[in-house]
């Protein structure tokens, strides 16, 4: 083997101070191998995962079956019928903010409060961000507390002092 790299010597010679004299070359004329390219937003495009018209009675183009045109205006009740329950939770995932949840289920109605996997009716008249565990925040934006003595969540009361009806159970 040491035959081998004395006869290359001169071989191994110019093929180093090729490299080298390419590496000085690159230096002095300041040649950046690792450019970064600036990577510009060209366009925002939002997705909204809203249920097919079709599910409530009208065809693509606003089409009743007999085929006359009608406006696709839709009574509040269908939508609670529809899987927008678990539409408007599946936007808060993943998105970090609790705080923009809270805000979001305090503008649900009661009724629609009540049927979501992310918001609870607290004292049957406050919609807040929570689950079957309770409310998600224990207090307010100003610091005071939350005082819950019992909560709606998906239609079922939890809490000691959970109202009785006919028909409605304590958890």
């Amino acid at each position: 083997m040491d035959d081998t790299i004395i006869t290359n010597i001169f071989y191994i010679g110019i093929v180093v101070l090729i490299l080298t004299g390419i590496l000085l070359f690159l230096h002095i004329f300041h040649f950046n191998l690792n450019e970064h390219v600036n990577k510009k937003l060209l366009q925002v495009v939002t997705i909204e995962s809203l249920k097919n018209i079709n599910e409530v009675g009208q065809n693509e183009v606003g089409q009743n079956e007999v085929g006359q045109e009608e406006p696709l205006l839709l009574e509040p009740k269908d939508f609670i019928n529809t899987d927008l329950e678990k539409d408007f939770c599946s936007g808060f995932k993943g998105s970090g903010s609790t705080q923009k949840l809270n805000e979001s289920c305090g503008q649900l109605t009661n009724s629609n409060c009540s049927t979501t996997s992310c918001c609870i009716l607290a004292n049957g008249n406050r919609c807040l961000a929570g689950s079957a565990s309770g409310p998600t925040f224990l207090t307010n934006t100003d610091g005071s507390n939350i005082n819950v003595d019992y909560y709606y969540y998906q239609g079922k009361c939890y809490g000691s002092k959970c109202p009785t009806l006919s028909g409605e159970s304590k958890v």
